[in-house]
């Protein structure tokens, strides 16, 4: 990104995904907990980000104030879905293609439900696969993807948290193989 740190400092946590080279999307919660994103990808000069001036662009909405993080995967090379969780602690997702348009709308978010505890996790393993992790409200982990066949329902993990639980991580190597990470609660290892 252009710019100093200093001019960065309201964006909590940043997110970065990409999709392969020269394309790169961060995303971040500026004070007032409301996501931006900036991009740079082959249609521009590779040293350009958009939007050009210093300042990221307004993905709409609001999260929940005690969320710090969003989650952004890619899904192949030709597309980007960001989650958060908002002001009603259910999980939102937006995504777009290479077109770089926004769905279901520039500022409009999808509602997945759920009520959370944690900021999301994602990951995906192939462009017709993804998977989102999040602590719920009994403290477990629950998760849910998304496959030719949609949005499938929440399913619940035989876990279970105090309140200290930080939200999980993700990460996928192979196809049908993730591995989720959590701190635990009691002695947090």
């Amino acid at each position: 990104m252009s710019g100093s740190a200093s001019i960065l400092s309201s964006y909590a946590f940043p997110t970065a995904v990409s999709w392969g080279y020269p394309h790169l999307e961060v995303f971040a919660l500026n004070s007032n907990v409301y996501p931006e994103w900036k991009y740079r990808n082959s249609t521009v000069r590779s040293e350009d980000w958009q939007p050009t001036s210093q300042s990221f662009t307004s993905l709409g909405g609001q999260t929940a104030p005690y969320q710090l993080g969003m989650a952004a995967v890619a899904r192949g090379n030709t597309n980007v879905d960001i989650f958060v969780v908002g002001t009603d602690q259910e999980l939102y997702t937006k995504y777009h293609g290479t077109d770089m348009v926004w769905g279901p709308s520039a500022v409009d978010w999808m509602s997945l439900f759920g009520i959370l505890l944690s900021p999301p996790t994602s990951a995906s393993w192939a462009a017709d696969r993804l998977d989102i992790f999040v602590i719920n409200t009994a403290y477990g982990l629950s998760q849910t993807w998304w496959d030719e066949q949609g949005w499938h329902d929440w399913y619940g993990f035989n876990s279970q948290f105090t309140w200290k639980t930080y939200a999980p991580t993700v990460i996928s190597w192979a196809g049908n193989r993730y591995d989720v990470f959590l701190v635990g609660s009691e002695d947090q290892a």
